[in-house]
C-alpha cells in the first residue's frame, strides 16, 4: 500500500463520517421544531442524498487522479529499480 493509498483512504473515511454527521444533524434538527411536517423532512434527505451522490462522484474522481499518481513519478524510459 502506496503513500496515495493510504491519504486516499483517510479522505474516504472522513467524508463519510462528515456526510454521516450532517444527515443526523440536519434530521435530529428538524425534529425538534415543532410544527414541521414529515414532508419537509423528507424533503431535505432528498436534499441530502442528492449531495452526497455529488460528494462521491467527487470522491470516485479523486481517486482516479490518485490512482495515476502512482505511476506519474517515474520519468519516461526510465526503468523501475
Amino acid at each position: 500500500m502506496g503513500p496515495f493509498d493510504a491519504v486516499g483512504l483517510a479522505v474516504v473515511c472522513l467524508m463519510f463520517v462528515k456526510v454521516v454527521q450532517v444527515i443526523s444533524n440536519a434530521i435530529a434538527s428538524r425534529r425538534q421544531v415543532p410544527g414541521v411536517a414529515d414532508s419537509e423532512i423528507l424533503a431535505e434527505v432528498d436534499a441530502l442524498k442528492t449531495r452526497l451522490a455529488e460528494v462521491e462522484e467527487r470522491l470516485d474522481f479523486a481517486e482516479r487522479l490518485l490512482a495515476r499518481v502512482d505511476g506519474a513519478d517515474q520519468l519516461p524510459g526510465r526503468a523501475e529499480r
